[in-house]
C-alpha cells in the first residue's frame, strides 16, 4: 500500500514537471540578463518583476490561460452570454470577502479544485484496502459532498468572517477619521492619514474609496459603491449619514462623533445581547456531557451497594 501511494505520488509529480516545464523555459533568462547588461533591457521593470510574488510570476500566467481556454470551449457566443444567479451570487461573495479575482477566475478555480478532490476522492476509494462497497461508497458520498459543498462555504464564511471585522472596526476608525478632519485635514486626507495608522479590512475598503475619489469619481458615488458593497447596516447607516452632510453642508466632524458614538453602544448592546444568551446555550453541553456523569458519579456506588445486597 506505501509502496502504492509513493509511486502514484511520483508519477503525479513527474506529469505536473512535465507540462509545467515548457511554460517555465519560455522567457530566457539569461537572454535577459545580458540586456540588463548591456543596458538594453529595463532594470526598474525586471526589479519590479522579481519583487511580485511567484504566484504572480509564474502561475497567474498559466491559470489565465488555461481559463481563457476553457471559457472559449465552454462559450458558443460570450459577447452576449449573461451572468448566471450563481455567477453573481459568487461575485457578491467575492467582493464581500474582499478577494481580488473575477468571478470567471473563481469559477475556473472552483471546478478545478471540484475536479481534483473528486479525483482524490474516487482514488481513495480504489486504493485503500477497504473491504466492502459501503465503506467505498461512504469515500465517495464524502468527496462528492466536499467538492461540491467546499468551495462555497470557504467564500461564504471568508465574506461573512471580513464583514465582521469590518463592523468591529468601525468605531475605532471613524474615531480616528474624526480626529484628522478636527485637525484640519480634508476628508480624502483623513481617508490616507487613518490608513497609515490603522490596518484591516475597512481601512482597505477607505483606501478603495481614496483612490476612486483620486481617479475623479465623485466622493459620494465612492461612498455609495462601498454601501452596496457591504451587508453591515451600521456601515450602510453611516454612509447615508456622510453623504446627506456631504449634501447639506452639515460638518463631517459632527457625523463623525455621532456615528462613532451609536456604533459604540450598538456594539456593547449586542456583547451584552450575546452574554444574556451564553446560559441559554451552556445547557446544551452540560444536559449532554456533564449531567450524565454526575449522574454516574453519583448513582454507581448505590447500584454496587444494591447488587451486592441481593
Amino acid at each position: 500500500m506505501e509502496l502504492v501511494v509513493i509511486l502514484s505520488t511520483l508519477a503525479v509529480f513527474f506529469i505536473v514537471v512535465a507540462i509545467f516545464t515548457n511554460y517555465g523555459t519560455t522567457i530566457d533568462t539569461l537572454q535577459r540578463r545580458k540586456n540588463l547588461i548591456d543596458g538594453k533591457g529595463n532594470k526598474q521593470e525586471a526589479i519590479e518583476e522579481l519583487n511580485d510574488s511567484f504566484y504572480n510570476r509564474f502561475f497567474a500566467p498559466i491559470v489565465n490561460q488555461l481559463r481563457g481556454n476553457v471559457k472559449k470551449l465552454s462559450e458558443k457566443d460570450g459577447k452576449n452570454k449573461k451572468k448566471t444567479d450563481a455567477e453573481k451570487s459568487a461575485e457578491k461573495l467575492i467582493r464581500l470577502a474582499g478577494f481580488d479575482i473575477s468571478v470567471d477566475t473563481y469559477m475556473f478555480y472552483k471546478k478545478t479544485i471540484m475536479l481534483l478532490i473528486i479525483s482524490a476522492a474516487i482514488f481513495l476509494a480504489l486504493l485503500l484496502p477497504v473491504r466492502g462497497l459501503t465503506a467505498k461508497g461512504l469515500i465517495l458520498v464524502v468527496g462528492f459532498a466536499v467538492a461540491l459543498l467546499g468551495p462555497n462555504l470557504f467564500l461564504s464564511t471568508a465574506a461573512k468572517n471580513r464583514q465582521l471585522a469590518i463592523k468591529y472596526q468601525l468605531p475605532d476608525a471613524l474615531d480616528l477619521l474624526a480626529v484628522c478632519i478636527e485637525a484640519g485635514l480634508s476628508f480624502d486626507a483623513s481617508l490616507l492619514k487613518v490608513s497609515e495608522k490603522i490596518e484591516g479590512p475597512f481601512i482597505d475598503e477607505l483606501l478603495i474609496v481614496y483612490r476612486e475619489i483620486q481617479m475623479g469619481v465623485p466622493r459620494n458615488d465612492a461612498l455609495k459603491k462601498l454601501s452596496e458593497s457591504s451587508d453591515i447596516p451600521e456601515l450602510k447607516t453611516f454612509i447615508s449619514a456622510l453623504i446627506q452632510a456631504n449634501q447639506l453642508g452639515i460638518p463631517i466632524n459632527n457625523v463623525m462623533q455621532v456615528q462613532s458614538k451609536t456604533l459604540r453602544e450598538t456594539r456593547s448592546q449586542e456583547a451584552r445581547e450575546k452574554g444574556a444568551k451564553a446560559p441559554v446555550k451552556m445547557l446544551i453541553p452540560m444536559v449532554v456531557f456533564i449531567f450524565p456523569v454526575l449522574f454516574v458519579i453519583l448513582m454507581a456506588p448505590s447500584v454496587i451497594n444494591i447488587k451486592s445486597m441481593i
